[in-house]
């Protein structure tokens, strides 16, 4: 991942700045706001500094951030014309679910379900 051309020249890509410009720079198209940026510097991917109960962060540490989000196509397979990408790293279990034994994941039980049609 490149690091974004900031609008200003004199910011570089260490400079501490406030969330919300640090979206507006590094997402200039939208889709990341300043609650996501905190939302992923809780989940340990984007360091982030307090200074007077304000957060910052830089653009290497926003660049950082999307290589830790990356999802990396390891195990591509194809299921009635649709692809199943598999993340780099297991997702955490979601706080309070319950599990009574071993869970099933949803392609585990559609490639049973196709697997007995075939068998039929």
């Amino acid at each position: 991942m490149n690091l974004p051309v900031p609008a200003n020249d004199n910011i570089g890509p260490d400079q501490l700045l406030p969330l919300r410009e640090a979206c507006k720079i590094a997402f200039p198209l939208g889709g990341m706001t300043v609650s996501g940026l905190r939302r992923e510097a809780s989940r340990g991917h984007l360091a982030i500094t307090r200074i007077a109960n304000k957060d910052f962060t830089t653009l290497r540490n926003i660049q950082e951030m999307g290589n830790l989000c990356r999802v990396v196509a390891e195990d591509l397979t194809s299921i009635g014309g649709m692809n199943v990408v598999k993340a780099e790293k297991p997702l955490p279990e979601q706080p309070g679910s319950l599990s009574t034994g071993a869970s099933t994941l949803p392609r585990d039980a559609l490639l049973a379900k196709i697997q007995r049609h075939r068998n039929a």
